[in-house]
């Protein structure tokens, strides 16, 4: 705001510039010369605010004793007429030459007592920016920051010579609207520097966010995984839990109730899936003679075995307490027992140990199958039940299935 605000000032200030310069009197440079004045006072003001808010200066008294003066001098040099402003009576008609190369008379007034401190006014407003600006330069050590501060100095001996012209002490041509074209160059490139940077702040920013969001997508997909993973595993073995295994087993029955089936699936699938159910023998007895730790471990030994010798598309889960039930799909009940017969004999033959003793157990299985015609899941898993119960009643540590 500040920058086009100073922008607009110069602009004003350069029409009353060739309004001076073409005036024949006194009278009509008057005029002119006043609205310039006007013009000064204005842009004083918004090239401070444009100064401290670069430099980023918390506004205080001084800052607002600056701004309040040049707005007074800015009123009272358009409301107040005679000699305390201009007046024809105090004409200053100026001849100035370079050479051959540019020679102008300005018709103007001289200055009365208002104009005098406006000038003075300026002056240490511009003086109170220097020690803020090089401090702000040799702290923060940009380049646009120099940059601006030379412009700035260039400036100042520019308003200084001005004042001695327009005061009569010095002739010479006035240079503020040449250097104001300098002040605004140097005043757009912090702009457009200021501009670029947001620009590629707001782009590294989109980035950062782009990947923080994908992160953090990614970590909440992760952690999503995690708690349906737990929500269907066993804690301690680090296999389906109940609720998985049911609903494994509802994915082999619904794959057996589609209408259709390559014939080489339909030779191989036969009595479609077993069921086998699978309880450690005497597991209270374990845990009330070594505690619940070795029986933790006796739970672990028996998943481990039976993770090493079923295939990749059969499942093991967790039923409950000491209780396994594996699904064996595309297998019939003669496959599900020389599979199990392995497994109880694996589990009886191979030890596990706790506290340095050598532990074995036994287990007993009972198989049923489900075929998607005459049984329900229910009805298949409870005599598979059945049958590993039976198994333990007729001396334990064997393999029992279901004859339909």
């Amino acid at each position: 705001m500040f920058f086009a605000l100073s922008c607009y000032c110069v602009a004003l200030y350069d029409i009353c510039c060739v309004g001076l310069y073409n005036s024949q009197t006194v009278a009509q440079g008057i005029f002119w010369q006043k609205y310039q004045l006007a013009c000064v006072a204005l842009f004083s003001m918004a090239y401070l605010w444009f100064i401290l808010t670069f430099i980023n200066y918390r506004p205080n008294r001084i800052a607002y004793f600056f701004t309040f003066g040049h707005l007074l001098f800015f009123i009272l040099g358009l409301s107040i007429k005679g000699p305390l402003t201009l007046t024809p009576d105090l004409e200053s008609i100026k001849h100035v030459s370079l050479g051959s190369f540019l020679a102008i008379t300005y018709y103007e007034g001289y200055p009365g007592l208002i104009y005098i401190l406006q000038y003075i006014f300026g002056i240490i407003t511009y003086f109170f920016l220097v020690p803020l600006f090089i401090k702000y330069c040799l702290t923060q050590k940009k380049t646009h920051a120099y940059i601006v501060l030379a412009a700035f100095i260039i400036f100042l001996i520019a308003s200084i010579n001005d004042i001695l012209i327009g005061t009569g002490l010095h002739h010479f041509i006035y240079l503020f609207e040449y250097i104001f074209l300098i002040l605004i160059l140097a005043m757009a490139y912090v702009m457009s520097d200021t501009f670029v940077n947001l620009h590629i702040n707001y782009n590294h920013l989109n980035i950062t966010l782009e990947q923080r969001v994908e992160e953090r997508t990614a970590e909440l997909k992760k952690a999503y995984e995690t708690i349906a993973n737990l929500a269907r595993q066993d804690p301690l073995t680090k296999i389906s839990n109940r609720r998985d295994i049911l609903d494994r087993i509802e994915q082999e029955k619904s794959r057996l109730q589609r209408k259709t089936f390559p014939k080489a699936e339909q030779r191989r699938v036969q009595n479609a899936f077993s069921i086998a159910m699978c309880d450690i023998d005497d597991f209270k007895q374990l845990n009330d003679t070594y505690g619940h730790e070795c029986g933790d471990l006796a739970l672990i030994h028996v998943t481990n075995i039976m993770n090493d010798m079923i295939r990749s598309e059969d499942h093991v889960g967790r039923w409950g307490g000491e209780e396994f039930i594996l699904i064996f799909p595309n297998t019939d009940l003669g496959g599900a027992h020389i599979v199990s017969e392995r497994i109880r004999h694996q589990v009886e033959a191979e030890a596990f140990q706790y506290n340095s003793m050598n532990i074995n157990i036994t287990i007993s299985i009972g198989i049923s199958s489900f075929d998607g015609s005459s049984t329900t899941i229910e009805t298949c898993i409870a005599k598979a039940d059945n049958a590993m119960y039976q198994g333990k009643a007729q001396g334990k540590n064997q393999v029992v299935v279901v004859s339909d």
